[in-house]
């Protein structure tokens, strides 16, 4: 499947864990303390494998600490969260942090199953003792390993539900099986909390990576048959990725700002693959902004993206006084006063951020829009097929400002 060493992404650099699930779960009061415990110990980089449901900024934890965080010169970095594909199914949209969805690998891990004499495959689950069973995907998918295991079955295949499109992912096995189709399952924009900040972010790599484990998986390999290595999948695993990344351009650029990090990381992707091609959702077609959001990171392109969109704590301000937040709202993010009538406000738009989305009430057959010196252009088959906005590009028009 692949020769080499193992490693992560920024491998001589120094990782320190923090623990914030608790006998009650994972709270807001834990995520908060594991926070100021990082900027107490001097971290550089913040990555944060936890996602919910969309909350305004001053009701999310993670929001409000990342603010103070990044105060500090410290990059946040999080995940959108596994419940995809629906629209809007996204967290973690606060500007200020990265925002990761999970992409697959140009690397095929694959299990063929071969059944010698094509018999018929038996539905009922009564006696699979020395069989091959065969079960529906959709979660629990290690649950239904373990069960069939205790059955006495010989193997399984796992099917995808009809929902679940056409991604592959490798996971390991208490026994030999093989998947046929597993479901898409990076969160999806657009945002709720803020709808004119397009979102996600960016996506990376999150589908069947090799990672350690902190118990053996039962992997019956020798000569260690008991190794902690698991594949795993998910944005939990996309973000640390990007996490990597950004210390990696903290290393080399110790002088950027975590927003002019992020920069670098949204202006500089990729949206085809490795063959030219448009990248694809779950259903093998052309996917859309609201999953890939600025593209498919490139790291090597990150370390010199020419033009910074840079972004001062104090903007957020500003716009958080855009999307019609009250002095004690904005407070509880910033932990410091704030008059909203003196700091004015500005739209989601006028924020110095990557990229944007702009909501308008034009007419289906228009195809471009004009706004202030630019003009949008839509890309063919906008609107097409149920889908209710456009994505494309935008060109300049004005005068001053040759394209």
């Amino acid at each position: 499947m692949a020769n080499g060493t193992a490693a992560g992404v920024a491998p001589y650099a120094h990782v320190a864990m923090y623990k914030v699930y608790g006998e009650e779960g994972c709270s807001d009061a834990y995520i908060l303390a594991a926070m100021d415990t990082a900027v107490k110990d001097g971290v550089d980089i913040l990555s944060l494998s936890l996602a919910g449901t969309s909350f305004p900024f001053y009701n999310e934890g993670i929001d409000v600490g990342a603010f103070t965080t990044i105060q500090k010169g410290i990059f946040v970095s999080c995940s959108t969260g596994n419940s995809g594909p629906d629209y809007e199914s996204l967290s973690n949209e606060a500007p200020w942090i990265l925002t990761v969805g999970a992409s697959t690998i140009d690397r095929s891990i694959r299990a063929t199953a071969l059944i010698r004499n094509h018999g018929e495959l038996d539905a009922s689950f009564g006696n699979v003792k020395g069989k091959i069973v065969l079960c529906e995907g959709g979660r629990g998918r290690v649950a239904k390993r373990v069960e069939v295991k205790r059955a006495g079955g010989a193997a399984m295949i796992l099917v995808n539900l009809e929902a679940d499109g056409y991604n592959v992912l490798a996971d390991v096995h208490v026994l030999p099986a093989t998947h046929l189709l597993v479901s898409f399952f990076s969160s999806r924009g657009s945002s709720i909390a803020s709808p004119g900040s397009l979102e996600p972010d960016i996506i990376g790599a999150g589908v069947s990576i090799l990672t350690v484990w902190p118990v053996s998986v039962d992997i019956a390999t020798p000569p260690n048959p008991k190794a902690t290595f698991n594949m795993a999948s998910g944005t939990s695993m996309s973000c640390p990725h990007l996490s990597g990344i950004a210390a990696l351009l903290k290393g080399s650029h110790p002088d950027w700002s975590p927003a002019a990090i992020k920069s670098a990381i949204m202006t500089t992707t990729e949206v085809n693959n490795l063959g030219g091609k448009p990248i694809v959702d779950e259903t093998l077609k052309p996917t859309d902004i609201f999953a890939t959001g600025a593209g498919h990171v490139n790291p090597s392109k990150a370390n010199d993206p020419g033009l910074i969109y840079d972004i001062k704590p104090t903007d957020y301000i500003t716009y958080m006084c855009g999307l019609n937040y009250t002095n004690k709202q904005i407070q509880i993010v910033t932990q410091q006063t704030v008059n909203y009538s003196k700091v004015g406000a500005i739209p989601e738009a006028q924020l110095n951020y990557p990229s944007f989305s702009i909501i308008t009430r034009s007419s289906n057959e228009s195809k471009s829009q004009h706004y202030t010196s630019v003009e949008f252009i839509a890309q063919d088959g906008a609107r097409k097929d149920g889908i209710l906005f456009d994505q494309g590009y935008l060109r300049w028009v004005s005068d001053q400002h040759v394209e």
